[in-house]
């Protein structure tokens, strides 16, 4: 099924977005309620600000932080060079890839992915700041990581690794092997609802698997990262997560984020 809006390949594929965007969110709906039938009624937040915020997990919520005039005035900044980042990226993309054979486009395209999330989380940041609290960040440093499980564990989608640490790691705090096993099998599934399965409904291309794929490869390095002297843990890093960035920027993901040309 093929829609041909404003003359552009990639806009081709806004249906398929617009459905992701509205999977995230009844997922987000679903998983909240989960975080907040696992957690203690007396530790539970107020129902009303939790339950309209975009976070997935309780102990998200209570990282919130007072609004102050510093913090705004540095998100704006923060939002400013972001957009401007993904303005000049979504402009130079398609003069790239059309000099570059296909199986460098998930490299070109993998500095968008850390502005993309970056800015969507810091305008809703920016929103949350006229009620007086300002939602946690959504990242951490992801290019300071030091091993792949700093990087997932406490650089990357800080809101999706709270809910992980509630729902998965909680109960089964006595076996975290099975547990991160786990994370990552959900996140690979998770994703390919979220982006593989609306690009298929939309435009018929099958990607199923590769981020399933990705993500049980992150195990991997995990896993082998345990048996590394620390020198070599960075250096692992970098191949594990940018090397194998292909299988998780693949066609669905790219039409997903309207830069498929």
């Amino acid at each position: 099924m093929k829609f041909d809006l404003l003359g552009g390949p990639a806009w081709n594929d806004l249906p398929s977005a617009l459905t992701f965007v509205g999977l995230l969110y009844t997922s987000c709906a679903v998983m909240k309620a989960v975080s907040w039938w696992r957690c203690p009624p007396s530790e539970r937040p107020p129902a009303r600000p939790f339950w309209f915020s975009p976070l997935f997990a309780v102990e998200s919520y209570w990282r919130m932080r007072p609004t102050s005039r510093q913090r705004v005035l540095r998100l704006a900044w923060r939002l400013t060079w972001m957009a401007a980042g993904l303005a000049v990226g979504y402009a130079v993309a398609p003069w790239l890839r059309s000099r570059c054979p296909k199986w460098c486009w998930p490299y070109l395209t993998l500095p968008l992915v850390p502005l993309y999330g970056g800015a969507i989380t810091t305008l809703l940041q920016l929103g949350s700041a006229t009620t007086g609290e300002i939602l946690p960040n959504h990242h951490g440093h992801p290019w300071r990581a030091s091993s792949v499980g700093d990087f997932w564990g406490r650089q990357w989608n800080t809101w999706l690794s709270d809910w992980f640490r509630q729902v998965i790691f909680l109960p089964l705090r006595r076996r975290p092997m099975t547990a991160t096993f786990l994370t990552f099998l959900f996140s690979g599934v998770w994703h390919e609802a979220l982006i593989a399965l609306p690009v298929y409904l939309w435009t018929g291309v099958a990607t199923f698997g590769l981020m399933t794929a990705y993500f049980l490869l992150q195990f991997g390095g995990m896993v082998v990262e345990r048996a590394m002297p620390r020198w070599a843990r960075r250096p692992l890093f970098f191949l594990v997560i940018g090397g194998l960035s292909p299988l998780f920027l693949n066609q669905a993901m790219l039409r997903i984020l309207l830069l498929w040309h």
